[in-house]
């Protein structure tokens, strides 16, 4: 179930998901990066990450996850309630002015980030009874939680963001460079370390999902792979396998999806 956020947290907050899964046994689900970063309230069960080949490192109740450069294998253990908070690609900037580069490739305890807060509003999420109740709470705790802080770049992040995102990924980073004013390296720099993933990095990520979004609604790889800027269908195939650990028809073959970029194996 995907809910959205109070309006004055659209900005922030891309939307919420509520996974209510009746598993009869522990099930790996892989999550895929989306270029957002994300917030997870497990509320009954138990999610583990996979470390090794058989090992799995058990995850906090409620943490924060960065922008991933690679897929992530999740054990979901049986009747788990999880609440995610997908975060835009500049949300726990604009929310708490913390740079998005602190958490690329690392999960970090809410309390951490929110002290006591962090606790409380598990707290209350886990004791609400209704999903209305629970996407209230949260953005009370959000709402409350707004970082006073300004940044002098945040157009010019707002506005590349929305450019790739509008050109689907098949944009020139040059291009976007020349026309903010500021040097290759600086841009770079900025956009690395507010979004937590290089302009390169998150446009193949749009490209990405561009392309699986082709695909789900049509049969013809070929085809889909001119129209999603790749050069071939092999070289589709080669991107979308190194970010999803999947090939396109194996994706398309596993019905057992909670969100686009999150299914179970």
């Amino acid at each position: 179930m995907q809910l959205l956020p109070d309006i004055q947290l659209r900005g922030f907050i891309k939307h919420y998901i509520l996974i209510d899964s009746k598993l009869l046994f522990k099930r790996t689900f892989r999550l895929f990066s989306d270029g957002n970063m994300g917030i997870v309230f497990c509320l009954n069960g138990s999610i583990k990450r996979l470390i090794s080949f058989t090992d799995y490192e058990s995850l906090p109740n409620s943490f924060l996850y960065g922008q991933i450069d690679h897929y992530l294998d999740l054990l979901i253990s049986e009747n788990s309630t999880i609440l995610i908070v997908v975060l835009q690609p500049l949300g726990i900037s604009k929310l708490l002015g913390i740079d998005g580069k602190e958490f690329t490739n690392h999960i970090e305890v809410l309390d951490v980030i929110f002290g006591e807060k962090g606790n409380q509003v598990f707290e209350q999420i886990f004791k609400a009874k209704k999903i209305s109740r629970m996407i209230d709470v949260l953005n009370n705790f959000f709402l409350n939680s707004l970082s006073r802080i300004k940044n002098s770049n945040q157009f010019l992040l707002d506005w590349s963001i929305n450019q790739i995102i509008h050109n689907k990924g098949v944009i020139k980073i040059g291009d976007l460079v020349k026309t903010s004013g500021f040097t290759e390296r600086h841009f770079e720099r900025v956009f690395l370390s507010k979004i937590g993933i290089s302009p390169k990095k998150f446009a193949n990520t749009i490209k990405i999902h561009y392309y699986l979004k082709l695909i789900s609604n049509t049969s013809s790889l070929t085809s889909n792979s001119y129209d999603a800027g790749y050069s071939d269908q092999p070289h589709a195939i080669k991107a979308f396998k190194k970010h999803t650990g999947l090939t396109p028809n194996q994706y398309l073959k596993n019905p057992l999806h909670l969100a686009v970029n999150f299914l179970m194996l």
